[in-house]
């Protein structure tokens, strides 16, 4: 089973990310998206990433893709970084270039290690300005 993704953002923005990597490579498994909204705060985050852990195999790792390093997705992850015995990370900044890499990377090698540095790596790459290029 592949390494398990919970992608957590601020708004709707989780599910548009999961649906964006969808349409372009395909129907994804063992992925969960958690959506924070108004009104909600960190003990509502870590009440849903509970649920989407139960419903995933986390054998291989877990990581976590939050859109705000420090934000609230973030540090609801931290907390279970910190205290549950699972092997997981946090990787902030989630971007389309980021996601679709380590989604296909782990359907190739699922290295729980090597899919961090790749998100990280293609992440950076994947922010460009033309003029600079051109």
């Amino acid at each position: 089973m592949n390494t398990a993704i919970i992608i957590c953002t601020h708004g709707k923005l989780a599910t548009e990310f999961l649906n964006t990597a969808e349409l372009i490579i395909g129907k994804q498994k063992n992925i969960k998206t958690i959506n924070f909204f108004t009104g909600e705060n960190i003990d509502d985050i870590l009440k849903k990433y509970e649920i989407a852990i139960k419903n995933l195999n986390i054998k291989n790792g877990l990581i976590f893709l939050v859109d705000i390093w420090g934000g609230s997705p973030f540090n609801a992850a931290n907390k279970i970084l910190n205290e549950k015995n699972i092997t997981c990370d946090i990787i902030s900044g989630i971007n389309i270039p980021m996601i679709l890499e380590i989604l296909m990377e782990r359907e190739e090698n699922d290295n729980f290690e090597k899919l961090i540095k790749i998100a990280i790596k293609n992440g950076k790459i994947g922010i460009k300005n033309t003029k600079k290029i051109f």
